[in-house]
């Protein structure tokens, strides 16, 4: 679950090197590597790419991402802080998962079906994603390698309630993107965290992750911590490695993620019209008496 413990410069060397050019069947028409965080605001993903960037440059922390307010703006850019030439980690500002509409806005973002490094819009609506997803016709991206990775606060004690929709959203965005998603579990110096890791785990996670991230209250180097940060790259990595041991074929794993998305967004379209007539009829029934 830890992944190796191999000495931190052997990890760091590993993963500025990483090329996909290099493995055994070349890039299959892949150029990069994107890390996509998803989680709820507040859960720490800016801080996890502050930390990636700290570890890897091998440097004093410095603020590249700045955490997004609740009450932020209705328009927010989705941007790529590049790692390597190979790797790019991007924070998904604009939602916070396990509502149905926000889930889809992960999953367009998990399928390369939304543009880095542009602006984003919240509260999508069911016609919004219709008109995006033609327009991403025009540019379709085939050359992002897109790995999900979870992150989660140690501290957030509500897990269990939150078990059958994570549980579906592990699932389902193997289907996206062939990936299990990554679960990083900031706060590591928490009580809770055993515990939340071994959730995560009965849930069907492979590889669960905790980490003390560094902030700028707290940006002394320590081997723990850089060690942490190191695991959670380097097993991104191996799953990229793995996944790229069988031939791909990107324009018909595109078209399933699409076929996939079309119909996610089909399914909460219906539900969300279903509940809308039930509730009409309540509002009817009860004026009737």
């Amino acid at each position: 679950m830890a992944g190796p413990q191999r000495p931190l410069h052997e990890m760091r060397d590993y993963i500025r090197t990483f090329s996909l050019d290099t493995l055994p069947h070349g890039n299959q028409g892949y150029q990069r590597i994107v890390l996509q965080l998803v989680g709820h605001i507040g859960f720490g993903k800016s801080a996890v790419i502050n930390s990636c960037k700290c570890v890897l440059d091998d440097r004093e922390f410095i603020m590249y991402a700045e955490a997004t307010n609740a009450q932020g703006a209705v328009t927010l850019k989705r941007t790529a802080y590049e790692l390597t030439p190979t790797i790019s980690i991007v924070d998904n500002r604009t939602v916070m998962i396990m509502k149905k509409m926000e889930v889809a806005e992960v999953y367009a973002q998990l399928g390369n079906f939304r543009p880095l490094n542009g602006p984003m819009k919240k509260n999508w609506k069911f016609d919004d994603y219709m008109t995006t997803l033609e327009d991403t016709e025009l540019n379709p991206n085939y050359t992002d390698l897109t790995v999900p990775v979870l992150v989660y606060h140690s501290r957030h004690l509500h897990l269990d309630y939150e078990q059958e929709e994570i549980q579906t959203f592990l699932r389902e965005c193997r289907l996206m993107t062939g990936f299990i998603p990554i679960v990083v579990i900031t706060h590591k110096e928490s009580q809770n965290t055993s515990e939340v890791r071994n959730q995560f785990i009965a849930m069907g996670a492979e590889q669960v992750i905790p980490v003390e991230n560094y902030t700028t209250e707290n940006r002394e180097r320590i081997w723990g911590k850089d060690t942490d940060i190191l695991i959670f790259l380097y097993n991104a990595l191996q799953d990229v490695a793995f996944y790229m041991s069988y031939q791909r074929d990107l324009r018909r794993e595109r078209l399933e993620k699409k076929k996939f998305l079309l119909k996610y967004m089909h399914d909460v379209e219906i539900e969300k019209k279903v509940q809308e007539a039930l509730r009409m009829a309540e509002i009817n029934r009860r004026q009737k008496r």
